[in-house]
């Protein structure tokens, strides 16, 4: 006689506590992994006190996220598997839905649809402007003068540049650094300054 297996639905529907990858058990059944060893094994060491299995203190991703907030996403239900990682299915405030790992939600990887991303590259730049390098320049590490947009060229002279709004201004050649670094600093109080103030009285 055939052995009775359970049939793919929505009551014999389980995830795996451990990986999270789907499996069939009958309504009756207390089975609570895939089978795999490694799942088995893993589930038996946190058998004695119930809890769900921990990897360096994160909810295992067969933990049941749903109802669960992530930032600006709540967790509406599990769809489907990916890498061995359940796909829940969530609602952004925005009002858009998307399908996210439970180990991206859990560890804070993922934290809107999009939409968070989006508005902080909106507010970082503005107007072919990038606010925070306008706001606090900082050299950078190839940087040898210890001022932004001076280097030296190969004729041993100082030269200095300033870029805004997508285009790269030359204020000229310098004998000294000094004298670079003038040019520098009356360009940002010439090109920097007013669009910094104008954006502050913004609403």
């Amino acid at each position: 006689m055939p052995s009775l297996k359970p049939h793919d639905t929505p009551q014999n529907t389980r995830y795996c506590t451990i990986c999270g990858i789907k499996f069939l058990a009958f309504p009756s059944s207390t089975v609570k992994t895939c089978g795999d060893r490694e799942c088995v094994s893993r589930s038996r060491k946190t058998s004695i006190d119930g809890k769900p299995y921990k990897r360096n203190g994160v909810l295992g991703n067969g933990a049941n996220l749903a109802g669960r907030v992530f930032g600006r996403l709540r967790c509406i239900e599990a769809t489907d598997t990916k890498n061995r990682k359940i796909l829940w299915r969530c609602e952004c405030e925005c009002g858009n839905t998307c399908c996210v790992k439970s180990d991206n939600l859990l560890n804070g990887n993922t934290k809107s649809c999009g939409c968070l991303r989006a508005e902080t590259i909106t507010k970082s730049y503005m107007h072919d402007t990038h606010i925070g390098k306008i706001q606090n320049p900082l050299p950078t590490k190839r940087n040898k003068s210890g001022v932004i947009g001076v280097y030296m060229n190969k004729r041993g002279k100082w030269v200095a540049t300033i870029g805004f709004k997508k285009q790269s201004h030359y204020l000229g050649c310098f004998d000294t650094l000094e004298e670079a670094t003038a040019a520098r600093q009356e360009a940002e109080e010439r090109l920097w300054k007013p669009f910094l103030e104008w954006l502050l009285n913004q609403d």
